[in-house]
């Protein structure tokens, strides 16, 4: 039995150079998800490192403040790195059958189905020219987001240095507050109010904002996964749409060509039934992996149709032997009868198998969103 695995991003098919370029599809389009996450992570951390500097502005005018101010313009490029790296998006990519810009510039519905039924190779042009132009945007986002990381790492590093500068100087004013030069003479009030504990505010109240804002960048960063999710859908369940009905058309004529074939046979003139053209699955062979949730009823019912035709595929292509040794093989009555047999149930076996898919795919066309 045909089986898929929309989790690994790739269906398993007769071809494996096309199981090869389905498996690196998906696997840079892995990767591209993985590096907005990782950019999105280090925004929130940049801007609540430039937070806590901003914080702490009050420095003396010497060696910290210097070092305070270099801090945050590191951070701050780090931050601007980050939003960079998210921009080189794959809907920028215009071009093939498989980019949604490309899709689009066909024309209409009725042109991309006709793009689609010329391809001769289930997509695998297709597939390796996309995957080629991701591996661009790969390379530009990583790039990006590796001298982000390094620049982050850099203003944290001295972000620590300008902390241990404040803490010993907290010390000393403690141990001796007449010290002149780190801090200015507080002369205490008559009835001094309980004062915050210096490590609560430079330390704690920073801790905690790092924390909340990992946690907004984190429950948005989910956000933004769902509403990618919900898009990554609806367009893949709107181009599954365009290609079953392509799909449609080729059962329709293959049922055509083996129900005459059943009658000729039926005649005692049996022929050669060559049904070597494959269905057209492109399009879900190389968008299936990019869902990352296939528990929607409708995406089910999409992959069961799928694995049904797999199926057939795999019988019609059997027939197509079956056929060509009986019109071209023994002579034997006893193994043309039994031939013949096996090429009747064969036969039979394909109709009633196209019988059960034509309504199914009428049922899901109507399903899927224009």
């Amino acid at each position: 039995m045909q089986s898929t695995e929309p989790r690994s991003g790739r269906t398993d098919t007769d071809n494996p150079r096309l199981d090869f370029a389905q498996h690196v599809h998906w696997y840079l389009g892995e990767f591209i998800r993985a590096a907005d996450q990782k950019a999105a992570f280090l925004l929130v951390a940049s801007a609540a490192l430039l937070g806590w500097l901003a914080h702490n502005a009050q420095t003396p005018a010497d060696w910290r403040s210097i070092v305070r101010i270099a801090a945050m313009v590191v951070v701050g490029f780090s931050a601007a790195l980050a939003v960079l790296s998210v921009k080189p998006r794959q809907h920028h990519l215009s071009t093939g059958l498989v980019a949604w810009d490309g899709i689009l510039k066909t024309g209409s519905s009725g042109e991309y189905q006709i793009a689609i039924s010329k391809l001769d190779d289930c997509g695998l042009q297709e597939i390796a020219a996309h995957s080629y132009l991701l591996a661009g945007i790969l390379r530009k986002k990583y790039r990006l987001l590796w001298l982000a990381i390094w620049l982050f790492i850099c203003g944290g590093v001295l972000t620590v240095v300008l902390l241990f500068a404040i803490v010993r100087a907290q010390e000393k004013v403690q141990s001796d507050p007449a010290i002149i030069g780190i801090f200015p003479i507080i002369t205490p009030a008559p009835s001094p109010p309980q004062q915050v504990p210096w490590w609560v505010e430079h330390l704690a109240v920073p801790i905690v904002f790092v924390i909340l804002g990992a946690a907004l960048g984190f429950s948005f960063g989910r956000l933004k996964d769902w509403l990618d999710n919900r898009k990554r859908k609806n367009v893949f369940l709107r181009a599954i749409r365009v290609e079953l009905l392509v799909i449609r058309r080729h059962l329709e004529g293959t049922l055509k060509d083996a129900t005459e074939a059943r009658g000729k046979l039926d005649q005692g003139t049996p022929e050669a039934l060559h049904l070597a053209t494959n269905f057209q699955t492109g399009i879900y062979s190389s968008q299936v992996g990019k869902l990352n949730d296939v528990f929607d009823p409708l995406v089910i019912e999409v992959v069961q149709f799928y694995d049904s035709l797999m199926n057939l595929e795999k019988i019609k292509s059997r027939l197509t032997v079956v056929s060509f040794d009986l019109t071209t093989g023994t002579t034997e009555a006893d193994k043309i009868i039994a031939m013949a047999v096996h090429y009747r149930s064969t036969l039979d076996e394909v109709i009633r198998r196209i019988n059960q898919l034509l309504p199914t795919s009428d049922d899901l066309i109507r399903k899927l969103p224009t």
